[in-house]
């Protein structure tokens, strides 16, 4: 039960990392 917790955590985590980057590249292209 914990792994599994974990490894959601882990996952939503690179998801946010590559969600922030997206956004990061995404504000670069308007300036």
């Amino acid at each position: 039960m914990y792994e599994m917790k974990k490894s959601i955590t882990d996952l939503e985590g690179i998801m946010g990392v590559k969600a922030n980057e997206y956004r990061i590249k995404n504000m670069k292209t308007k300036w």
